[in-house]
C-alpha cells in the first residue's frame, strides 16, 4: 500500500470564512493515509485525476483476457476437431488398404453358375414284369434359389426331365453310372422320368452351346435340344409309354431364355460293349435280400436302393463323402448315438428309454473337416403298456437322429424327429436316402425321404455347426 498520492484535491466547507474551499493535496501520502483522512471526513469529495485511465486500461485488459480465453477455447475446439478428422481419415485410409488387400489376397470371382438340378433314380416294375429305372426330380438351383424340380418350368412337363438331359447317378459321392432321359410321363399327378441307364459310365461329351448366361443343364454334343433318342424304351409300371405326338414329347418352340439342362447320350465309346434297354438282368443290380417287413402301413420298397443322380453342365470334381472311423470309433459313437435316440423316443411316448430295433448307422465327412456327421435311423415299440394304434397294431415309433462329432470328440445333436404309426398323417417318418452335393460346392448335403401313410416326399437339408438348413421339399408324391 506505498503506493504515492499524485494530482489529489480536497473540497471541503470552511467554517471560519463561510466559503467552499478548493485545494490541492500537497506533499506525498500512501493511499491508506489518504484513505484514513477521507474516512475521518476530513475531505468531503475526493477526486484522482487519473482513475478514469485506469478504470480504462483496467476494464481494455480484461476484455483483453477474455478475447484471449475466447481463443484460446477455440484452437483447443479446433484441435480437437482437427485430431478427429485426422483419426477419421487414418481409420478410412486403413480400410482402404485392408479392403485392397483382401481383394488381392481373395481368389478371383467364378463365373456364374449354371443351373444345377438334383433328382432320384429308382426301380420299378413295367408292364413286363422287368425292372426299370425312372426320374424322379428333386431340387433345381439356379441363382443360388433352390427350387421344387418337379414344378420349376412346368409347361407341362418340368424343365428337369427334358428329353437328352443327362444325369450322373451318385452312390455317396462315388459315380456310379448315367441316366439319359428320353421322354417324361405323368402318374398320379406326379411327373417322371423315363430313359436309358448305362451303369458305370462316368463321362459324356458336352454340347458347345456357346458362352452365354443362360442356366444350362448338362447335355451332350449328339442329342438335339427337342428330339430323344431314336429307341423306345418301356415306360415303368402299368402306365403305356407316351407317343411322340402326346404333350408330354412334342417338341417346343425354341426358347433363349429357358434354362436348360445337360443333354445327350453318352457317346458310344464310353458305353459297356452292350447297353441294351433296362431290364432285370442287365441294367439294375441285384435285389437285396429280403428284409422283415415292419406293419407300417407303407409297403416295403421292391428293387435296388435308389441313387442319388445330378446334372449340371459345369464339371464337377467328385469325392467319396463317406466317413473313415476304426472299430472303436464306431462302436463308441453309435452307442451314444442310440442312448440319445433312446431318449428322445422316451420323451415322445413316455417311460423309459426305449430297446431300439432295425437300426441303420450311417457317417460322412461333408464338409471335408474330418468330423463325422452320423444319421441314425431305428424304430421300437415305446411305451409302458404298448397302447394299440388306430388300426390296432402296436404303436411303432420311428426316430432319426443326426449328430456330428467336435474337435473334443464330443458328439452334439443336430436333428431329431420321432413320429409313430399312427401319427404318419401328420408327422412323416425320415428316412435318410443319400448325400449329395446340391450346389457344387464339393460340400455334401443330406437328402431324406419323408414317408407318410398315404406317400412320401423328399427333402434336402445342409448340415450346419449345430442344425439342419432345409433347402427344399417336394411335393408328395402317392402310393402306387
Amino acid at each position: 500500500m506505498a503506493e504515492s498520492i499524485s494530482g489529489l484535491t480536497n473540497t471541503f466547507w470552511d467554517p471560519k470564512r463561510g466559503v467552499r474551499t478548493v485545494s490541492p493535496l500537497r506533499g506525498s501520502g500512501t493511499l491508506l493515509d489518504f484513505t484514513q483522512r477521507f474516512r475521518a471526513g476530513l475531505f468531503s469529495t475526493a477526486r484522482f485525476a487519473g482513475w478514469s485511465d485506469v478504470a480504462r486500461s483496467t476494464s481494455s485488459l480484461q476484455t483483453e483476457r477474455s478475447r484471449t480465453r475466447l481463443r484460446l477455447r477455440r484452437f483447443k475446439a479446433i484441435g480437437e476437431a482437427s485430431a478427429m478428422c485426422r483419426t477419421l481419415v487414418c481409420g478410412i485410409i486403413l480400410l482402404a488398404l485392408a479392403a485392397g488387400a483382401a481383394a488381392q489376397d481373395a481368389p478371383p470371382k467364378k463365373k456364374p453358375r449354371s443351373a444345377r438340378a438334383v433328382a432320384l433314380i429308382e426301380w420299378k416294375k413295367d408292364a413286363k414284369g422287368a425292372l426299370a429305372p425312372r426320374l424322379v426330380p428333386i431340387s433345381f438351383l439356379w441363382e443360388g434359389k433352390y427350387y421344387d424340380a418337379g414344378l420349376y418350368e412346368a409347361s407341362p412337363r418340368p424343365m428337369a426331365l427334358e428329353p437328352g438331359t443327362v444325369y450322373e447317378a451318385m452312390r455317396s459321392g462315388v459315380p456310379a453310372g448315367l441316366f439319359t432321359v428320353r421322354g417324361a410321363f405323368e402318374l398320379h399327378d406326379v411327373w417322371y422320368g423315363d430313359g436309358i441307364w448305362s451303369p458305370g459310365v462316368t463321362s459324356v461329351p458336352m454340347s458347345a452351346d456357346g458362352d452365354d448366361q443362360r442356366p444350362r443343364l448338362k447335355r451332350a454334343g449328339s442329342a438335339s435340344d427337342s428330339a430323344p433318342p431314336s429307341e423306345p424304351a418301356a415306360s415303368p409300371g402299368a402306365t403305356p409309354p407316351e407317343t411322340p405326338s402326346s404333350s408330354a414329347t412334342q417338341p417346343e418352340p425354341y426358347d433363349p431364355n429357358r434354362p436348360k439342362l445337360q443333354r445327350g447320350k453318352p457317346s458310344a465309346a464310353s458305353l459297356p460293349p452292350t447297353a441294351p434297354p433296362p431290364s432285370s438282368s442287365t441294367s439294375a443290380p441285384p435285389p437285396p435280400p429280403a428284409l422283415k417287413a415292419a406293419p407300417a402301413p407303407v409297403p416295403p420298397y421292391e428293387g435296388p436302393a435308389p441313387l442319388v443322380a445330378v446334372s449340371d453342365e459345369q464339371m464337377q470334381e467328385t469325392r467319396p463323402y463317406l466317413f473313415q472311423w476304426n472299430r472303436d470309433e464306431e462302436e463308441r459313437l453309435t452307442g451314444e448315438l442310440k442312448a440319445l435316440a433312446a431318449a428322445e423316443v422316451a420323451r415322445r411316448a413316455g417311460g423309459g428309454p426305449p430297446a431300439l430295433d432295425e437300426v441303420q448307422v450311417r457317417a460322412f465327412d461333408l464338409n471335408t473337416d474330418n468330423l463325422a456327421e452320423i444319421v441314425l435311423s431305428a424304430r421300437t415299440v415305446a411305451g409302458k403298456s404298448a397302447p394299440k394304434g388306430l388300426q390296432g397294431r402296436p404303436r411303432i415309433y420311428y426316430v432319426t437322429v443326426v449328430a456330428r462329432t467336435t474337435v473334443s470328440g464330443e458328439l452334439r445333436k443336430l436333428f431329431a424327429s420321432v413320429t409313430s404309426s399312427s401319427w404318419l398323417g401328420s408327422v412323416p417318418r425320415m428316412e435318410l436316402v443319400d448325400a449329395v452335393d446340391a450346389d457344387g460346392d464339393n460340400y455334401g448335403d443330406l437328402l431324406f425321404a419323408q414317408i407318410t401313410d398315404t406317400g412320401r416326399g423328399y427333402a434336402l437339408y445342409r448340415v450346419g455347426r449345430d442344425e439342419l438348413f432345409p433347402l427344399v421339399e417336394t411335393g408328395a408324391l402317392p402310393n402306387e
